[in-house]
């Protein structure tokens, strides 16, 4: 576990850490389980900054800062700097990043600059042991730095000085399970209760985050980056293949070259339904209103949201004709694709179904950049905030879904996984990427194009502010889960016209855009709202006298689930 979750550490590290002798450690290595290397010195503080990144550090007068800049590493070392003068000072530091395979990163990077410092890492892949020993040495005061996902926000860091958030805008801040609670806005309230500096790092921030900055309420610091790269929309309406033919002679010509392909999917297994040629029959979970998707490699139909699994077959269920056929691509039928067609080259499918822990997904991009692997398909796991200089090119593929969904956020959530995968292509050395499209004069696209993230803002708060959603409101969603739909139905249509007679305007109820899941039916309804705390109070009321238990109740999330 250790190993796993701070990658390459120096034996001294480890001897310290966990107690062991070095003897165990060469008898680890005997039997081939562990690699030591030669000794290295520990990097110095000096070559972590440069003369640039030292003047946006100059920059920085106020507590609460809005770090902006696409190029990954140059933001992460900024922060570093930032913690080693915070604990040179006597200070702790805590710095969160989205995903456990970051944390490993992180924490090498920081023991290596503030070397005799001692630097915890706490996430959900240790075991309870290792998290409630990591929590002790912080309380203890023997940790300097917690480098952690989500949960961290709460290690009990003595002398706060610091909280980086890296990537704050990603939707794994926000916890959806009780106790429901966003990562980055309980960062924020502790810094100010410890009188602490947070430092908010992202290449496509929140939107609320974003107008504080533009209202002057916390410190907007944009790193400036001289982009070379070219960044293409294709329209794919009319083409047969998942892979357009542009898309494949670019692939051809950057493998030709010698750099590396990364290819986007936004779904994982072979094909994401299973359609009947002879009758349209589409193929369903019995316990969720969605269709099953083909597995291929297991052979099996399966639903990402239940876990049901069956065998797959090629007779429909319906008419009982063999016509059973796998529609649209999943990053299955994608790796099969071009493998068939680049059968010389290395090529890794990375998403949940082949990485079984995050330092596998480090492992191969590692590989990428030595040349060992040519192409990776994978979902969008694989360009978070790492630089793969070996790169060419970047493809992106249908995304055309997520702008059909019925959210607010729909619009701006798209334009922010986009734009998060095709600005690595910025700081590649004659960079390129494709975007895949149905839809290729929609406006957000132009916006892509150009990289322009302050005209899509300044565009999106606009529709926003005419509408009345966040930022220039809040909204409070209310889920109803309930085994028999006409009781649910009844249950919330009481408890949204209560609150309405109460005073608060309330949009709903409806049936969840996903009624049915594991056979339960699920109703939601919002309340718009200036005054959360007056508004809670009454929902509170309101809830407890419907008699029925197991509410979720969410401020603001990222996302209507």
């Amino acid at each position: 576990n250790y190993l796993f979750i701070n990658d390459e550490v120096y034996v001294d590290d480890i001897v310290r850490d966990l107690g062991v002798s070095k003897r165990v450690l060469s008898d680890l290595q005997k039997k081939g389980l562990i690699r030591i290397g030669p000794k290295m010195q520990r990097t110095g503080e000096k070559n972590v900054l440069n003369d640039s990144l030292g003047f946006y550090l100059e920059q920085m007068k106020r507590d609460e800062i809005l770090l902006l800049g696409s190029k990954s590493s140059k933001k992460t070392d900024l922060c570093i700097e930032m913690i080693r003068r915070t604990v040179q000072k006597g200070f702790s530091a805590l710095y969160l990043v989205p995903e456990a395979m970051l944390v490993g990163q992180v924490s090498t990077r920081l023991k290596n600059v503030l070397g005799h410092l001692s630097v915890g890492v706490y996430h959900s892949y240790l075991s309870e042991a290792r998290r409630a020993f990591q929590w002790i040495q912080a309380w203890k005061g023997k940790i300097s730095v917690v480098v952690g996902t989500r949960s961290a926000v709460f290690c009990p860091l003595r002398n706060l000085g610091l909280i980086v958030v890296e990537h704050e805008e990603d939707e794994s801040y926000y916890q959806y399970e009780n106790p429901v609670y966003d990562a980055v806005e309980v960062a924020r309230r502790r810094a100010k209760l410890s009188n602490a500096r947070v430092v908010m790092v992202s290449t496509t921030p929140r939107l609320d985050h974003y107008k504080e900055s533009l209202d002057g309420k916390i410190q907007q610091i944009e790193l400036q980056e001289h982009r070379k790269c070219s960044i293409r929309v294709l329209n794919t309406r009319k083409e047969k293949s998942f892979v357009a033919g542009d898309t494949m002679t670019s692939i051809r010509s950057t493998l030709k070259s010698g750099r590396g392909v990364i290819v986007v999917v936004r779904r994982k297994g072979y094909s994401p339904w299973i359609q009947c040629a002879a009758c349209g029959f589409i193929v369903e979970c019995p316990k969720c209103d969605v269709s099953l998707s083909y597995h291929r490699d297991e052979n099996v139909f399966k639903c990402h949201l239940c876990g049901y699994t069956e065998e797959a077959s090629d007779k429909c269920p319906r008419c009982g004709a063999h016509a059973l056929y796998p529609r649209g691509a999943g990053t299955e039928r994608i790796e099969q694709h071009l493998k068939r067609r680049f059968a010389s080259y290395e090529l890794v499918r990375l998403d949940r179904d082949t990485v079984r822990h995050p330092q596998m997904v480090l492992e191969y991009l590692r590989k990428f950049e030595r040349g060992e692997i040519d192409i990776i398909v994978g979902t969008k796991m694989i360009t978070r905030g790492i630089d793969l200089d070996r790169a060419g090119l970047i493809v992106v593929m249908d995304f055309d879904g997520l702008l059909n969904v019925p959210d607010f956020t729909a619009r701006f959530r798209t334009f922010r996984v986009l734009f998060q995968t095709v600005s690595e292509s910025a700081g590649f050395e004659s960079g390129a990427a494709i975007v895949q499209t149905y839809n290729p004069d929609d406006e957000l696209l132009n916006h892509l194009v150009d990289l322009d993230v302050h005209g899509f803002y300044k565009e999106e708060l606009a529709k926003r502010r005419e509408a009345l959603y966040p930022p220039f409101t809040n909204v409070i969603q209310v889920i109803l889960k309930a085994r028999i739909a006409s009781k649910g139905l009844e249950i919330v249509n009481f408890c949204s016209e209560k609150l309405r007679s109460a005073g608060e305007h309330v949009l709903g109820p409806v049936e969840h855009p996903i009624f049915r899941i594991a056979n339960e039916y699920r109703f939601h309804f919002l309340i718009k709202t200036d005054d959360v705390e007056t508004s809670l109070k009454r929902l509170n009321e309101v809830l407890t006298e419907s008699g029925k238990r197991g509410w979720k109740v969410l401020l603001n999330p990222p996302a209507l689930i």
